[in-house]
């Protein structure tokens, strides 16, 4: 018997229904309607308009030329203050005043600019107090001189920061823990030279000179006291002048000292170019470190006692290398302190403190000299 086919059934087959989803408005492709389509095209108007465009690249170039218009009328106000410094500067330098006029300052200004200070006589006898026939107690002597000196405050003359080259052969000797004896040997590159500089008979307070190089300066009279002119080469006259309390350390001095008054001044490294220019100078309680007292470089009865020769300077900023001590006889009147010791050996001169400040192990100034001898015999090869 044949069987019958099987027939799909007319009943629809059950099947899982899915969560209807809602269509959201970003699902249409239309755009939105109402204000905010409009501000849309306005914005696309803008974008694609040539004329904002041009307007919009003048609109930045006007906006770059005001700002280099205001740049350059700011660097204009700069400059015309800058020359109003400057002609005050000059205006207190020409005029004739005793006391305190704020010539430091002025000065100080000038050389930073580069001008030649040399040009600006600051002597009593150019912007002083000065009479042809100074007073001498109730009488009136037949010489001219200064009744009211010019104080000139916080003169500052200072190189700018050492170079590479300075720095290394700083460290070299550090490293070595040499005496500095070789003055202005790299003290003074790109320094410049001062010549015929006047401040004879004037009032120094707070005076700083640092690595600097003075051919000839007139400090004639000058009273210098607690000032500081250190690491530099000076020439010139001092006569009379006080350097009561100075740091003088590192630097090369050279002229003539008659009268002039060391006391309780830093003379550690100190030199002088020779020693009859100082036979007449004061150097009670002048202090300085033992190893590195105040020494000299031209005495023909040393050279003639080591059968030897100095060597000579190779240019005009490197003086005679070979250092011998001031005379026994001006070093007993100083005070000389112990070097301070790190480790067993003598500190670093470069790190020290003041010779003047803090505790002091004093030492005999025969035994300095004996040392320093000793030191001028082994650099020159003597026996």
């Amino acid at each position: 018997m044949a069987r019958k086919p099987i027939v799909p059934s007319a009943r629809p087959r059950r099947t899982r229904k899915s969560a209807a989803i809602e269509p959201t408005k970003y699902d249409t492709a239309s755009p939105p309607a109402g204000w905010y389509a409009s501000l849309k095209h306005a914005v696309r108007w803008i974008e694609e308009n040539p004329f904002v465009r041009l307007a919009a690249g003048a609109s930045a170039i006007f906006g770059l030329i005001v700002v280099w218009e205001t740049s350059q009328q700011i660097k204009i106000d700069l400059a015309d203050r800058e020359q109003d410094r400057i002609d005050n500067a000059l205006g207190k330098l020409n005029t004739r005043a005793a006391g305190d006029t704020g010539r430091g300052a002025a000065l100080t200004l000038l050389y930073i600019k580069g001008w030649d200070i040399a040009t600006f006589d600051q002597s009593c006898e150019a912007v002083g107090n000065w009479v042809v026939r100074k007073p001498v107690g109730n009488a009136t002597s037949d010489e001219p001189g200064c009744v009211a000196a010019p104080i000139i405050r916080d003169l500052r003359f200072v190189q700018a920061s050492p170079t590479w080259k300075d720095r290394l052969l700083e460290n070299w000797r550090s490293f070595r823990n040499e005496p500095r004896y070789d003055y202005g040997r790299y003290f003074f590159w790109g320094t410049r030279i001062f010549r015929n500089v006047r401040l004879d008979e004037t009032v120094l307070v707070n005076l700083k000179i640092d690595r600097q190089y003075f051919q000839y300066i007139d400090l004639d009279g000058a009273d210098i006291a607690d000032g500081q002119m250190t690491r530099s080469r000076v020439g010139g006259s001092f006569e009379g002048a006080l350097f009561n309390g100075a740091d003088l350390s590192g630097s090369l001095l050279s002229g003539s000292f008659k009268g002039a008054n060391f006391k309780f001044a830093n003379l550690t490294s100190t030199g002088f170019e020779s020693v009859v220019d100082i036979k007449s100078a004061k150097f009670e309680a002048a202090m300085a470190w033992a190893d590195l007292p105040p020494v000299t470089y031209e005495d023909k009865s040393i050279l003639d006692k080591t059968k030897s020769t100095v060597k000579e300077a190779v240019s005009p900023f490197v003086p005679l290398l070979n250092a011998y001590p001031l005379p026994l006889n001006l070093l007993e009147s100083m005070t000389f302190c112990a070097p301070p010791m790190i480790n067993g050996e003598p500190q670093s001169a470069s790190e020290r403190p003041d010779v003047r400040e803090g505790k002091c192990d004093k030492v005999a100034a025969i035994n300095v000299f004996e040392d320093a001898v000793e030191r001028f015999k082994k650099a020159i090869g003597a026996n």
